[in-house]
């Protein structure tokens, strides 16, 4: 039972450790003295709109969605380590390229 309670901690922490999310609460305004929420987002990172009920990958590798009560953004990578290696993140691709360590220019095998 000790096991399977640590495993399971273990576990928790793990997925805590490799991602992140952020949220960005809608701004909305105010219209003949009603309050009327925002029918778009604003992408924090890229500046671009986006209607509510959408979901794009920002440049910055982030997965966000836009609600009708804001804008929610997950990391789309998380850490990496390959014994001997070097991880070098790919921005085009949102992933991590590992390099020798002793030859940053030699691919790693997988």
């Amino acid at each position: 039972m000790k096991f399977l309670l640590s495993l399971a901690a273990i576990c928790m922490t793990l997925g805590l450790c490799w991602g992140f999310c952020a949220y960005i609460p809608s701004k909305g305004k105010q219209v003949d003295g009603r309050w009327v929420p925002s029918d778009e987002c604003l992408d924090m990172y890229d500046g671009v709109s986006h209607p509510i009920g959408s979901t794009w990958n920002s440049s910055h590798c982030m997965r966000c969605s836009c609600l009708d009560i804001g804008m929610r953004c997950c990391s789309r990578y998380g850490p990496s380590y390959r014994e001997g290696c070097k991880a070098i993140m790919d921005w085009e691709a949102c992933e991590y390229k590992f390099y020798k360590l002793e030859d940053i220019s030699q691919p790693c095998s997988p």
